[in-house]
């Protein structure tokens, strides 16, 4: 199995943090540098030692105050934080209804913490202009089956038209691309290059997007 941090990195590594000096590519003057070193890991670094895929001498130099986060799946009561604080950062006024906190609360989260603020993420799109976010928004399938990872469509524009249809009445497809862009834009802090990943088109395709629809 290749390491997923290479020896020759532990290496180099190692000797920035033995001599407190770094080389930028190409040039030949040292600089001294003054930084704490702050690492995670999710694999058993010791374990990972005794099978030669990482520098015991390293592990010994990164390992003075170690820390043992455990997994989102068995710190259930910090979803509900989390979930709130990723409204939050997005700046949506938006609320959760019972039956999509049960869905976020048994779900077994083999993604951590990452896994969820995609999924708030995709939940704020899927949801369009309602007030409420429902299990339906979240994925049902993370209720139905809490130890499965569910298998998601891509996030793009003709996949969610369908998800955009609220109490009001059916909308346009323009209506609800629109509303699409406008959130995945919102949600990617204005990148476009990212919104027009999470969306699954082309850049210069939501570049014409956001000119016709003047957002």
């Amino acid at each position: 199995m290749r390491p997923s941090f290479p020896l020759p990195l532990q290496t180099s590594l190692l000797r920035v943090l033995e001599t407190g000096e770094i080389r930028k590519v190409g040039s030949s003057e040292t600089k001294h540098v003054d930084v704490r070193i702050v690492a995670a890991s999710h694999k058993n670094l010791r374990t990972e030692v005794m099978q030669g895929r990482f520098r015991e001498d390293l592990f010994y130099r990164l390992h003075v105050i170690p820390m043992y986060i455990p997994p989102l799946r068995e710190r259930k009561s910090d979803i509900r934080l989390l979930a709130e604080l990723f409204l939050t950062r997005a700046k949506s006024k938006k609320m959760l209804d019972d039956k999509a906190w049960i869905a976020l609360e048994e779900y077994n989260w083999p993604g951590n913490v990452r896994e969820l603020k995609n999924v708030m993420e995709r939940a704020l799109i899927l949801s369009g202009t309602s007030f409420v976010i429902e299990a339906e928004h979240v994925c049902l399938e993370l209720m139905e089956h809490p130890r499965i990872i569910p298998e998601y469509e891509p996030l793009t524009v003709k996949s969610l038209s369908l998800s955009n249809i609220d109490r009001e009445g059916p909308k346009t497809l323009e209506q609800v691309e629109k509303e699409t862009i406008s959130l995945s834009l919102q949600m990617c802090g204005g990148n476009k290059s990212r919104s027009a990943r999470e969306l699954g088109i082309a850049k210069s395709t939501l570049h014409e997007k956001i000119k016709k629809y003047g957002i």
